[in-house]
């Protein structure tokens, strides 16, 4: 359950508020939670508007003992509502369900004879199922602790005292296109291998604000596509195929750097200049 206010709205887009602090204010559970959030609000709003969702660093999806389940090494990502998701250690094994295959087989995401030849599959998949690994934001209530004051009489109430943010993982059925992170909101920006500036201001300035701004239903990052053997009887799926080339990144300022910096030397000396 997401007990954090801010990822309840529609939209980020409204004026923060902060304490404004003097001697003998008298701070309530308000003016501590109105503390909390300005901060939250603001990373959030520059995580996701900013820097952008995705995986930051880390997070491999790697087959666990068996070849039934996945194990998610250490990293940190950035989820589509600004959250940050961070994983300390590599995860214990995560099993594949088995109702997650029954589910994808009966949607239609099974690799058939003429599904293999169009794609890179092998006809020893044939059979096989696609599901995705997702990885997603989850807060959880602990040191809960008496309440020592309030209106209501009864002893014994107690609260929990900590937010805990960790994570859960999630495979779902079906598989995910990488081709989606790769579209340019308007093809009219690069021009001849040129940026069109006009073009660009326009897009930024007379885009589709909603569309922008507005929070997704799924804040889930998915990491992995997975190809999976359905059980025989008496057995447990069985992992054939792991593609982590299908997550979204976060393009930082180091990775950013090195990316233009091997465009730029693999450009024609004419182009670099002299």
């Amino acid at each position: 359950m997401d007990h954090d206010l801010l990822t309840t709205r529609n939209t980020d887009l409204y004026p923060p508020e902060r304490n404004n602090f003097y001697y003998g204010k008298l701070m309530t559970e308000h003016s501590f939670r109105q503390e909390t959030h300005y901060f939250m609000h603001l990373r959030r709003l520059h995580n996701r508007l900013v820097s952008g969702y995705g995986v930051v660093t880390g997070l491999d999806v790697i087959p666990g003992p068996g070849e039934s389940s996945v194990v998610i090494t250490r990293g940190l990502a950035v989820d589509r509502w600004g959250r940050e998701i961070i994983v300390p250690t590599n995860t214990p094994p995560i099993p594949i369900p088995a109702e997650t295959v029954i589910q994808a087989q009966e949607e239609g995401y099974v690799i058939t004879e003429e599904s293999a030849q169009r794609g890179k599959q092998e006809h020893r998949y044939e059979g096989a199922v696609w599901g995705h690994v997702v990885i997603c934001y989850h807060e959880c209530l602990t040191d809960p602790a008496p309440v020592l004051a309030g209106e209501c009489p009864t002893p014994g109430a107690c609260e929990p005292g900590t937010i805990l943010e960790r994570f859960r993982v999630e495979l779902r059925p079906g598989s995910v296109d990488y081709d989606t992170y790769l579209e340019l909101p308007n093809p009219d920006v690069i021009v001849n291998a040129r940026l069109n500036y006009e073009d660009l201001v326009e897009l930024v300035t007379r885009g589709s604000l909603e569309d922008y701004l507005e929070l997704p239903d799924d804040p889930c990052i998915p990491l992995a596509n997975v190809l999976v053997a359905p059980p025989e009887e008496g057995e447990k799926p069985r992992i054939l195929e792991i593609d982590i080339t299908i997550r979204p990144l976060v393009y930082t300022n180091d990775l950013l750097f090195d990316v233009f910096l091997s465009l730029l030397l693999d450009m024609p000396r004419t182009r670099r200049g002299k």
